[in-house]
């Protein structure tokens, strides 16, 4: 809730954006499916917040894992002259474009049978959007059904 105000305080660090994201990604090797990560040459240094990068990452690694129905996962970074862009890629069952442009708003649950016991409350995406929001960036998803989804996150360097 504190993201979604003008108020909101990033406690902020300065990082190499690669190396974090290979930290964080270490604890998902084990995927059965596969985990397939995908770095530049050369690192970038920006300043995050730590913290909710890392809640980020895992609400979107983990949709990937939950839906990517055992198969590869992707996590691409890669950097252009503005902005650094971490793409989260699965193969999984995709999301319908009906449900698409509504996946980022609170509560919403693509599949409305699905329970806190099986899939979640609809917060992730949401509080994924309001970080990058807050980072100065921005989320965007493409999917397509029977094919996967990219969730790919788009932060400014300066």
């Amino acid at each position: 809730e504190r993201l979604s105000t003008q108020h909101s305080a990033l406690i902020l660090d300065d990082v190499d954006f690669a190396d974090y994201i290979q930290m964080l990604s270490e604890q998902y090797q084990n995927y059965e499916g596969s985990l397939v990560l995908q770095l530049p040459d050369d690192d970038r240094a920006m300043t995050i917040d730590k913290l909710r990068i890392r809640l980020l990452f895992a609400n979107i690694i983990n949709n990937a894992i939950r839906h990517g129905r055992n198969r590869p996962v992707t996590i691409n970074v890669s950097f252009n002259a503005r902005e650094a862009v971490l793409s989260i890629t699965d193969e999984g069952e995709g999301i319908a474009a009906e449900h698409l442009k509504h996946v980022r708003e609170p509560f919403y649950r693509v599949d409305n049978s699905r329970t806190r016991h099986t899939g979640g409350f609809g917060l992730g995406l949401y509080l994924c959007h309001l970080i990058a929001e807050a980072h100065r960036g921005r989320m965007l998803i493409d999917s397509e059904p029977g094919k996967g989804t990219r969730v790919s996150i788009h932060l400014p360097l300066e």
